[in-house]
């Protein structure tokens, strides 16, 4: 009875120390559980707090390179502005009709335009009282630099004998090549083909510096 006691003593004590360590080692485990838990959820915040930082870098850079693009855009207009009224002249040509010899002159103007350049020749008896622009803009045609102008019916001077209409027509175009620096000029009077009797200006067909 005694060594049953005893055996029963021991075994007693061997479960509660079996029981123990088993208890010990599910603590640990999860204690090591918990901590690899607490580091992947850092891991994870430190790389999304890096990928935000990344995002917020990249469209920091971009938003710096859209301001710095709208700056040189806004500084290139300026520039062009500056040029356009800061060296506003025109040249404009008259011609004899003697000697059917045209002669270059140049003025300044507040602007570069084709109305500018009506007006010089108006003051010089080139165009008669009344002529003025209805359109005017710079094209490139077939890839060549092209100024499409639009008068009224004022432009067409029917007084004049045909040397004087295309002494006449040459001044104005020689006129708007060497102010516009184009290559050709478009003319129609109030959106249709030249036409005055003596001269016509077929449609597709350009004039040219002579």
């Amino acid at each position: 009875m005694k060594y049953n006691k005893k055996i029963k003593g021991l075994l007693m004590v061997g479960i509660l120390i079996a029981s123990t360590i088993s208890m010990a080692g599910c603590t640990t485990s999860a204690n090591n559980s918990s901590e690899q838990k607490t580091q992947t959820e850092e891991k994870n915040t430190n790389e999304g707090s890096e990928s935000k930082n990344s995002e917020n870098n990249d469209a920091s850079k971009e938003a710096s390179k859209d301001a710095t693009d709208k700056e040189k855009e806004s500084t290139q207009n300026n520039e062009a502005n500056k040029t356009e009224s800061g060296k506003a002249e025109i040249t404009y040509y008259t011609y004899d009709i003697n000697t059917e010899k045209l002669t270059e002159h140049k003025q300044k103007a507040d602007e570069v335009s084709v109305g500018n350049v009506i007006k010089a020749l108006i003051s010089e008896k080139v165009l008669q009282k009344g002529t003025d622009v209805n359109k005017a803009k710079v094209e490139t045609v077939d890839g060549v630099r092209t100024l499409i102008v639009d008068v009224n019916d004022k432009f067409i001077n029917f007084d004049l004998g045909s040397s004087a209409e295309t002494l006449m027509l040459r001044s104005f175009t020689n006129s708007l090549i060497k102010t516009f620096k184009v290559e050709q000029v478009k003319l129609t009077i109030d959106g249709k083909s030249y036409s005055s009797g003596h001269i016509v200006i077929k449609d597709g067909e350009y004039l040219k510096f002579k």
